[in-house]
């Protein structure tokens, strides 16, 4: 028996309870500068909970691409509580929560499957409980995210307590669920750790829902640029990526390598975090930025990629990607202050089999404004 169980409201009445569980993608509502994510009506009429209590953990998927941009920096994540229509079902006020961000790297829409990044959790409580009323709470860091990412919330609560908040529309792949059977046991970087209850999506169960859960978003002062997609400089040998993510040319992998920031635009420039993804595992890559965006933002053709930053270049450090091409940079990176504009890359190795025999290749770029 799945351990999860759902109540659908209806004229103000609970239905029967039947065994359950949760999935995500967005559709705009904002401008290039900001956007507010959201695929809820406003209204609950499902609520949702573990049979026998633990850590429930619900996600909505969105996708930067729905809103006509490579990527977005999140800023808040907000959710109601509980439901007007039928009261007395959730945490009260005041209960200890989390709200988190994951950005899923291979843009697949699947946290079970591919890389799905752990970007950041911030504590908060829960409020106006039984109000449909979307409560948001400010990330302890912003974070970028491009493409398709997923956001979540959790809380703790005891049997007979339902606190995730269902919207009983179609969800179309957009709403997950998963927790664990512990209090306080949920590992955001391993969904399906010790304890998990398993990850599921709505549709899969027969379940048509979506969460109120929703996140807000402002790109103005963070820009991923020069792809190896070909709609700028050519590739040096043909080899553009299709991938739908912003990334670099094709590498041995036969994707190109992506790079973004996350951490704070704001006030405290040494807490940003640089993410590579997609390099060639065990081989050496470089973070550099400098101050121009090297032909017009295009790059030009150097090694199998194209480097896009130049001027008053800054090395910023050596990394060896892990088994997934991974790494990341900072935070305690330094070069710029308030004010500052930097555009930042990755030159990394590629010795065996790099499509144009340089055996070396580039990230996309990035631009970002770190303004008071």
């Amino acid at each position: 028996m799945m351990p999860i169980e759902v109540r659908r409201i209806a004229s103000s009445l609970l239905a029967a309870p039947v065994l359950l569980c949760g999935i995500g993608m967005a559709q705009s509502s904002g401008g290039s500068s900001s956007a507010l994510y959201q695929h809820d009506d406003g209204t609950v009429e499902s609520q949702f909970g573990l049979v026998s209590g633990g850590e429930l953990v619900w996600l909505t998927r969105f996708d930067t691409l729905r809103y006509n941009s490579p990527a977005d920096r999140i800023t808040e994540v907000g959710t109601a509580w509980g439901a007007t229509l039928a009261p007395g079902f959730t945490p009260p006020n005041g209960t200890p929560t989390s709200v988190y961000v994951w950005d899923d790297l291979d843009d697949d829409g699947d946290p079970r499957t591919g890389v799905f990044a752990f970007l950041n959790e911030t504590r908060t409580e829960v409020a106006n409980v039984d109000t449909d009323v979307i409560n948001y709470t400010t990330l302890s860091e912003p974070v970028v995210v491009q493409g398709v990412f997923f956001v979540g919330v959790s809380v703790n609560h005891v049997s007979n307590q339902f606190p995730a908040p269902g919207d009983q529309v179609g969800s179309g792949g957009r709403a997950w669920v998963t927790g664990n059977v512990n209090h306080d046991g949920f590992d955001p970087t391993d969904l399906s750790g010790p304890g998990s209850i398993g990850v599921y999506e709505m549709d899969e169960l027969g379940f048509p829902m979506l969460w109120l859960t929703r996140a807000n978003g402002n790109n103005a002062h963070v820009a991923l640029y020069c792809p190896g997609d070909g709609t700028g400089t050519a590739c040096p040998c043909a080899n553009e990526t299709a991938q739908p993510v912003v990334s670099g040319c094709s590498n041995s992998s036969a994707n190109g390598a992506g790079l973004a920031p996350s951490g704070p635009a704001t006030v405290h420039p040494s807490k940003l975090r640089v993410h590579g993804s997609n390099l060639v595992p065990s081989h050496p890559a470089l973070l550099f930025a400098g101050d121009v965006a090297l032909d017009g933002g295009h790059g030009i053709p150097f090694g199998d990629g194209l480097r896009c930053v130049g001027v008053n270049v800054l090395r910023l450090g050596t990394k060896v990607p892990d088994a997934l091409g991974r790494a990341t940079w900072g935070p305690g990176l330094q070069g710029w202050s308030i004010g500052d504009t930097k555009r930042m890359q990755v030159w990394y190795r590629d010795p065996a089999g790099s499509p144009c025999g340089s055996g070396f290749n580039l990230t996309n770029a990035f631009e970002i404004e770190f303004v008071p």
